[in-house]
């Protein structure tokens, strides 16, 4: 919970009375790797804070290839956003790519804390904002910027699961295949 505790004081003030309160709202969960979390056609009712491990969402074209939308490492949010806040069905997957300890928040418990806190709402735009932009920029980038600098964008941004995910995932993630990767990796 002092992981919790402190990214949200990154955003807002919390008192320590307000941060006990806040916690009770949340639900520790420990998963082993490869758990799926959320399936496609199911409606996320949950956002997670990872504590340590990894999550990643990703999405499956008509060939079953994975194509992965983002990483949650430890001290990171992960949610299908739009399924979560609109009620409608997920398009995607969240799995575990190692062990994992991560936080719940279940629509249901945010619901009840914004109530309870609503110091929380200003947290929680604050985020989404951030996740707009990240996304934009991120499509923005996939568009525009060459391959390389994306392979080291996602180095300065993962810098702590750079070795403890497959290649596969991080060339999902910037765009590229494996192979192309590999070379990539090899004139770095």
């Amino acid at each position: 919970m002092e992981l919790l505790i402190k990214n949200i004081r990154k955003y807002i003030t919390l008192s320590d009375d307000e941060a006990n309160e806040i916690s009770t709202y949340f639900e520790k969960n420990k998963i082993s790797k490869k758990v799926t979390l959320l399936e496609k056609g199911d409606v996320s009712n949950f956002t997670l804070f990872v504590s340590s491990g990894c999550l990643k969402m990703y999405s499956l074209d008509e060939n079953s290839v994975e194509h992965i939308i983002q990483f949650a490492s430890e001290d990171w949010w992960i949610s299908d956003l739009y399924s979560f806040l609109t009620g409608n069905p997920s398009e995607y997957y969240i799995e575990s790519i190692k062990d994992t300890t991560f936080l719940k928040l279940t629509k249901e418990n945010r619901e009840k804390m914004l109530e309870e806190h609503p110091k929380m709402e200003r947290f929680f735009r604050i985020i989404c904002e951030y996740n707009i932009v990240h996304s934009r920029k991120r499509i923005v980038d996939l568009m525009q910027t060459p391959a390389k600098e994306r392979y080291e964008k996602f180095c300065n941004m993962y810098p702590s699961i750079l070795n403890d995910v497959p290649l596969k995932h991080i060339a999902s993630y910037i765009g590229v295949t494996p192979e192309f990767l590999s070379k990539l990796r090899s004139i770095r």
